[in-house]
């Protein structure tokens, strides 16, 4: 019995229990925040197609008409809205409807729903004015989605989507937010190489068994390569705050 307690009581065993406490936290924290009911709502506009081609949209003698008026410079673009969150967002939670504004000299010629996810979701959408478009309040349940189809004059990439959600901050590009989501991972794995490089170092060197001269050069390694972390993981957040 005395022989298990003094083996417990070793330094290296003291070392390993800390490093799997901090880990144990580490686990906690994420296992909450996963836990935690979040709302979420984001876009993405899946393709901007022009309906000419480059060559073809200043010649004079090539006309294009919609319903009988003339339109310039075509396109048909997709746009996606999901509910990437892991709770729902129900209709009394929009102040407002959902707005999606072209840039001020687009004119939106049509535009429908074509896809539902799942396809009980029936969402409303209509043309207020020459380059605005809304969808009215909805039940949209998590991984809930919906495609919109929009013909457009004069379309030059320019898109703000708005509407006040309760819960909600703002609807995201979905791009630019995994984007963000994989800085944020590159940072997380720097800050593990800063905690394991200094946990190597710290446990060999508590261990009496490991010539000096080693124990040194790891502690010397295991500070370099924490710096390295921590310094990575500096850089991984400040480009996530730039974007």
């Amino acid at each position: 019995m005395d022989i298990i307690v003094q083996f417990l009581r070793d330094s290296m065993w003291q070392s390993i229990g800390a490093v799997i406490g901090i880990l144990a936290i580490v686990v906690t924290v994420v296992i909450y925040r996963r836990s935690t009911t979040h709302k979420s709502l984001s876009y993405e506009v899946i393709s901007n197609s022009p309906l000419l081609a480059a060559d073809l949209r200043q010649a004079e003698d090539i006309q294009v008409l919609h319903r009988g008026n003339q339109v310039t410079n075509p396109s048909l673009v997709i746009l996606e809205f999901i509910n990437d969150g892991n709770g729902s967002v129900e209709a009394r939670d929009f102040a407002e409807p959902l707005t999606i504004t072209f840039n001020t000299s687009c004119m939106v010629l049509e535009a429908k729903i074509i896809k539902c996810v799942p396809e009980s979701l029936k969402p409303k959408i209509e043309i207020i004015d020459q380059s605005n478009l809304i969808v009215q309040p909805l039940l949209l349940n998590s991984g809930d989605s919906f495609v919109i189809h929009a013909l457009l004059s004069d379309y030059h990439d320019e898109i703000q989507i708005g509407a006040r959600i309760s819960g909600v901050k703002e609807i995201v590009d979905r791009k630019i937010f995994q984007m963000n989501g994989m800085v944020k991972l590159r940072a997380l794995m720097w800050t593990l190489v800063f905690l394991l490089s200094f946990g190597t170092a710290i446990l060999f060197n508590s261990i009496p068994q490991v010539p000096k001269s080693l124990s040194d050069l790891l502690l010397i390694a295991g500070t370099f390569g924490g710096a390295v972390g921590l310094l990575g993981a500096a850089n991984s957040l400040e480009s996530s705050r730039r974007r």
